[in-house]
């Protein structure tokens, strides 16, 4: 076997954070991507949205692409649109990975993924079904009335969206 003289990564590419929470009505957000150790070279890193509980074109819109570094370049951001709608649902969540890290020009030097290769989104349900509430706080009825029906209202306010069923 011969020995593997390749030289050691002297730069790495990763995400500021393994964890990131959006609000559902955002827009857009931007999620940084770092490299840390030898910035003097260029370098490049693809990147690629992944379904969790969100699912790609209803909640948010996948990206993928490829970020690159300039010389002395420590942070890029990558776009992504959250899609706000209007239904009352749990928090979801998607992916963000990153692949393929790899230096530019005959000098680059050795790079590699750091620690915090994939990105976890939460996307925080902001849509409230509303406060329901009686229209009147008391009613008054005879035990003996001939008429055994009783018209009641309920209302609803902060939060007219959707259905509510009883």
């Amino acid at each position: 076997s011969c020995p593997d003289d390749s030289p050691a990564p002297s730069c790495f590419v990763a995400f500021s954070a393994k964890n990131y929470a959006v609000m559902e009505s955002v827009g857009n957000m931007l999620l940084p991507v770092r490299r840390t150790g030898d910035l003097s070279v260029p370098m490049q890193v693809d990147y690629k949205c992944r379904d969790g509980q969100a699912k790609a074109g209803e909640d948010f819109d996948a990206v993928e692409g490829t970020l690159k570094f300039e010389a002395g370049q420590e942070e890029l951001k990558i776009a992504i649109k959250i899609i706000n709608d209007t239904a009352c649902e749990d928090d979801e969540d998607f992916f963000v990975e990153l692949s393929n890290p790899r230096g530019i020009g005959q000098d680059a030097s050795v790079v590699a993924l750091g620690s915090l290769s994939t990105a976890r989104v939460l996307i925080v349900d902001d849509d409230i079904p509303g406060i329901l509430f009686f229209e009147q706080e008391v009613v008054e009825v005879q035990e003996e009335s001939s008429n055994k029906k009783m018209r009641v209202t309920v209302k609803r306010k902060d939060g007219s969206n959707g259905v509510i069923t009883c």
